[in-house]
């Protein structure tokens, strides 16, 4: 019994045994080192090992898997002995004749190095060592003549197998392959390619395609160029275009009273922007923030216009002075529109809040009707009202240049026997006196016909008053047992939730008599 080997020649796993291993082993030492150091040396290697991996192969059986010092001897007597092949590939060898091995019958490749369409023509003539030319010819003529010259090279391009291999190759031609022949076709092909890229820029053929490739390119710059131009009028139009809206949309918007600024919605008039600014910010800081809010949004704006019109134009310019100072300009307005803006916040600093009650003589045993007036009844043109709030909890007014808001009535039981109307007055200031002061200076319109309580729909900051968060509640304060009826209409004004024994919604209750019971009101059967 004899220790086996396995090892791996060209990506092929064979099993030697020691001997044989010893033998292949110091026969490839050899090869590599002479050949190592040479420009295509890597592909004779690589070369002479594909050809012993198949020179081994042809030796594998099912009776035999291991390979033996014999077969590794015949291999090296077919392939050549390492000193003959070193004097074969001497330098003073290659100046004398050329000398080609040949081993008995070829084998029929396709050529890949001889072909125009898939190197059929090309192994055939190797194969009979006939010219290709005139193979191409003969079908070409099958071709023109009978027609099916197509056919037989399509199927002789399917059926032949390529010569990939330098040992295939050196077979079509009919050359025993061994290391010698090896070497000489790989030099050969590496000097015909060597050749072929060194003639490559004095081709025809390179001059037209570069020349076709400089004149597409030179196209596709100029296709680039034209597209970008395009664009960038386009784009210049677009600022153009879109700075003269916006900047006429601005001015009309700061500096005409028309119905520019809807804060909820389109379906319901608006009021402009002075007057929304004139709700918030005193008279006199008003013109200096109308001007300062014109040149903040209206610098960016004539600066698009104007980089619009160079764009379309191709207008080039140099602009320092004239951005620099408008950048100043600009910074100057923002800064004074900052300033401006945290000077009238300060009036919202803190809140404070008065309560005022008022005893309601409600004659014993009659029914308390609860009304609401219209605000065609308070003088208000409901075209010009303005409802900011999508709930209509609190609804800001604005009608000739005042403020109306919409008050929050809740109904509780009395604790006192007495029918009282509790008036809680809230606002803010920038401290708390002033922002009692601006509470109790709140108006608010109501009046007590007999068992009837008519109440404005809305409340006025009063006179001079600007919006200061002002908030009104109307505490009604019902004795138990005493009925009430509820008004329809009166459901803007409730509470989102008066406390009832069918928890209703302020907008379910309006329309029906109540019962002021002992925590909450009874609807009355």
């Amino acid at each position: 019994m004899r220790p086996t080997i396995k090892i791996n020649i060209s990506g092929v796993i064979f099993h030697i045994d020691e001997d044989a291993y010893a033998r292949l082993r110091e026969y490839l030492t050899e090869i590599n080192t002479h050949f190592a150091g040479q420009a295509e040396g890597k592909e004779i290697i690589d070369d002479i090992e594909t050809r012993i991996a198949e020179l081994l192969q042809a030796r594998i059986s099912d009776q035999k898997q291991v390979i033996t010092l014999d077969d590794i001897r015949e291999v090296v007597s077919i392939l050549g002995e390492p000193e003959d092949i070193f004097e074969a590939t001497e330098p003073e060898n290659e100046t004398g004749p050329e000398t080609r091995v040949y081993a008995g019958p070829r084998r029929l490749y396709r050529d890949p190095d001889n072909s125009v369409l898939g190197g059929v023509c090309g192994g055939l003539g190797a194969y009979f060592g006939i010219d290709p030319v005139w193979l191409r010819l003969a079908f070409a003529l099958m071709l023109i003549l009978h027609g099916f010259g197509l056919l037989v090279y399509i199927i002789l391009w399917i059926v032949i197998p390529k010569a990939r291999t330098t040992a295939q190759k050196l077979e079509m031609r009919g050359e025993a392959v061994t290391v010698t022949n090896i070497e000489r076709t790989v030099r050969e092909e590496y000097d015909r390619v060597k050749e072929g890229v060194k003639n490559i820029p004095q081709s025809r053929a390179y001059r037209q395609t570069t020349n076709g490739l400089n004149q597409f390119m030179h196209g596709l710059g100029q296709v680039i160029v034209a597209l970008l131009k395009a664009m960038l009028i386009l784009i210049g139009f677009a600022f153009l275009v879109g700075g003269i809206v916006m900047l006429v949309a601005l001015i009309a918007l700061l500096f005409h009273h028309f119905s520019w600024f809807p804060v909820r919605s389109w379906d319901f008039p608006a009021f402009s922007l002075p007057q929304f600014l004139g709700i918030f910010f005193d008279p006199v800081n008003l013109p200096v923030i109308q001007a300062c809010l014109a040149l903040t949004v209206g610098i960016p704006l004539v600066a698009l216009i104007y980089g619009g019109i160079k764009l379309i134009f191709r207008i080039r310019t140099r602009d320092r002075v004239l951005a620099l100072t408008t950048f100043i300009l600009w910074l100057i307005s923002t800064i004074t529109l900052v300033a401006l803006g945290a000077i009238e916040a300060r009036h919202f600093r803190t809140n404070n809040r008065i309560v005022r009650n008022v005893v309601l003589d409600v004659p014993p045993g009659d029914t308390l009707y609860l009304h609401m007036r219209s605000r065609a009844d308070m003088g208000i043109d409901d075209n010009e009202i303005w409802i900011f709030d999508d709930d209509d909890d609190v609804a800001y007014v604005v009608n000739n240049r005042t403020l109306y808001i919409r008050p929050e009535l809740d109904i509780r039981p009395s604790n006192n026997g007495k029918t009282v109307m509790e008036l809680r007055q809230e606002a803010r200031g920038y401290t708390r006196e002033q922002a009692a002061a601006h509470a109790d200076k709140i108006q608010y319109h109501w009046e007590l016909k007999e068992n009837r309580l008519i109440m404005d729909p809305y409340y006025t900051p009063g006179p001079g008053e600007k919006f200061r968060a002002q908030d009104l509640n109307i505490r009604l304060m019902i004795p138990q047992g005493i009925i009430i009826y509820l008004e329809e209409g009166l459901e803007d004004m409730l509470d989102y939730y008066v406390d009832n024994d069918r928890d209703m919604r302020r907008w379910e209750m309006p329309g029906k008599f109540w019962i002021m019971g002992k925590e909450e009101l009874i609807l009355s059967e």
